[in-house]
């Protein structure tokens, strides 16, 4: 076996991940594990697809195993911890671990140096957001959604999809933070992009092939 068969498995896994065959992606990335045991970015496809798959356990031992790997080969302070740990947050929160994950958000939280920040693209901006909104770091939080929102907005348009989910977030911190008359205003903004984005498929929809 040699490196390019880890990432012909690796490149299946995410095929398979790509349409929903979550199951065979789970396969395919425990395969790249396999071959390449050390390489974090195979054993973070493999805990998500596990996750996805249902098999809580193996994929809880997989993103811890994953944080380790992530730190001893990319750094401390590297990105890819933010993106590790914020699945593992979200998995330990369905598995109703809340204080388990709020206490992992805040070690990463205190773990990442925010001058990384300048660097992530918005989906990396987007978690460490929701990390420190787990952390009850409000104010860096804060910060890190409206950088997510602005870069997603001036790379990708105003109405582009993912937006949702980072206004989501930034909706709910709001609301956390006692901004009421900010949190509705979020949302209205998250529901005029749902309203846009619907029109949009039903135009598309009807243009003759």
């Amino acid at each position: 076996m040699t490196e390019t068969d880890s990432r012909v498995a690796y490149r299946t896994g995410r095929q398979a991940m790509a349409t929903g065959s979550y199951s065979a992606a789970r396969s395919a990335f425990r395969w790249a594990v396999g071959l390449d045991p050390r390489n974090p970015i195979y054993t973070h496809a493999a805990a998500m697809a596990a996750d996805r798959a249902g098999w809580r356990d193996e994929a809880e031992e997989l993103y811890r195993r994953a944080l380790t790997d992530t730190a001893a080969a990319l750094g401390e302070s590297h990105p890819h911890l933010v993106t590790v740990a914020h699945g593992l947050v979200e998995l330990l929160e369905r598995r109703g671990r809340i204080e388990e994950a709020r206490a992992l958000a805040t070690e990463i939280v205190a773990r990442i140096d925010p001058a990384m920040a300048e660097t992530a693209n918005s989906r990396v901006l987007e978690r460490f957001a929701a990390l420190c909104r787990r952390a009850d770091a409000p104010a860096p939080a804060l910060a890190l959604y409206r950088r997510a929102i602005g870069l997603r907005c001036r790379l990708h348009g105003n109405w582009n999809p993912m937006i949702s989910g980072y206004l989501a977030g930034l909706a709910r911190l709001h609301q956390q933070m006692g901004h009421y008359a900010r949190a509705r205003a979020v949302r209205r903004r998250l529901a005029r992009l749902a309203g846009t984005h619907d029109r949009l498929v039903d135009s598309a929809a009807t243009v003759p092939a």
